[in-house]
């Protein structure tokens, strides 16, 4: 269910649009990790790739 909701959140996030995760959340084993870049991995928020 997590990668279908990310798969969700990635289509509507524009690029260079940032993801805030929770702290259950994780992209580490998701598909949609390679189009993201860390801005903090301690606080879990991602900035989508151009």
């Amino acid at each position: 269910m997590q990668d279908r909701v990310l798969d969700l959140f990635t289509g509507a996030l524009r690029h260079g649009g940032y993801l805030w995760l929770g702290t259950k959340e994780s992209l580490m084993f998701s598909a949609v990790a390679p189009l993201y870049e860390a801005v903090d991995s301690r606080q879990k928020i991602y900035r989508k790739k151009a």
